[in-house]
């Protein structure tokens, strides 16, 4: 593994974010230290129970190693980042979040549940095959999204989720019984503003809450902005009403920037229903409940 490995693993745990103590940096959860990486980046630190630390040290002598002294014995370890795996590195994470997480916080997040992880440019045909396979939930509703793959509006799509998987806001979504991500999470910046261009989750995977775990994550990768934008359809149960039950509200068009106003008429010219598409935003404290494609 790499320092850029363990950080996107420590990134992708719930409401994750990363700081900087004494030029460490570190990785937090509601403000509370459970990873880090030493100065050099090539030592990871977490914190285990003591007796999966004993065991872990005694299964990979040299790859897991306790801090010295009372740091160790609270359970601080040290990863040798070259020597370790990424399967046993990520629960590890999911471990060490969890000790340190607040119980309302841990207790949405079942160990084994959903796991979020940063995606990588050479994944976008996956991406682009998730989000096509979500948007077939609208033939129920007599609105194909019938567009072929080289419309300009699918490019430019494509185009702004090489992107963010390039700058490190779009993420893969992740469960144990799938061999492959079944949904993923872009986040963007529009009028300078947090926006969240899209969730997508494939129809095999929707009714399990996938999508409410993705926009939580949006949602705490826009806290500190104070905001988070998004276009979405007005009448469709799992597009605005499902975001009002997580605090989003309807703006008036009158209040939205101009970046946000051509999104909105790029997305009216090519896209079902266009009467339907609206802006809301949302801001941190305003309540939180449950998410579902586009």
């Amino acid at each position: 593994m790499t320092a850029d490995d363990f950080r996107r693993l420590a990134l992708a745990l719930p409401e994750a974010v990363e700081g900087s103590h004494v030029g460490h940096a570190d990785f937090r959860v509601k403000t509370k230290i459970f990873a880090g990486l030493n100065a050099e980046e090539t030592l990871g630190n977490l914190k285990l129970e003591p007796g999966r630390q004993a065991a872990l040290v005694a299964l990979r002598p040299g790859v897991f190693t306790p801090h010295n002294g009372a740091w160790g014995r609270q359970g601080w370890t040290r990863i040798d980042l070259a020597s370790a795996e990424p399967a046993e590195v990520r629960e590890a994470l999911w471990v060490s979040w969890r000790l340190v997480a607040p119980p309302k916080l841990a207790a949405l997040h079942p160990e084994g549940g959903p796991r979020l992880r940063l995606a990588s440019p050479a994944e976008i045909d996956l991406i682009l095959d998730l989000d096509d396979d979500a948007c077939g939930v609208y033939a129920g509703l007599d609105m194909d999204v019938l567009l072929s793959h080289d419309h300009p509006f699918v490019h430019a799509e494509r185009a702004r989720w090489l992107a963010g998987a390039a700058a490190g806001r779009l993420w893969l979504c992740e469960v144990d019984d799938a061999p492959a991500p079944v949904g993923f999470v872009a986040c963007d910046h529009v009028d300078a503003r947090p926006y969240l261009d899209q969730i997508s989750v494939r129809r095999a995977h929707m009714q399990r809450g996938l999508g409410a775990h993705m926009l939580r994550h949006a949602q705490a990768w826009a806290q500190a902005a104070g905001e988070l934008w998004l276009t979405t359809y007005a009448d469709i149960p799992w597009n605005a009403p499902f975001y009002a039950r997580h605090g989003f509200v309807r703006v008036p068009e009158a209040e939205c920037g101009p970046e946000l106003h051509a999104i909105l008429e790029s997305q009216r010219a090519c896209l079902p229903a266009p009467g339907q598409r609206v802006a809301m935003r949302w801001t941190p404290g305003r309540g939180r409940r449950g998410a579902a494609p586009r």
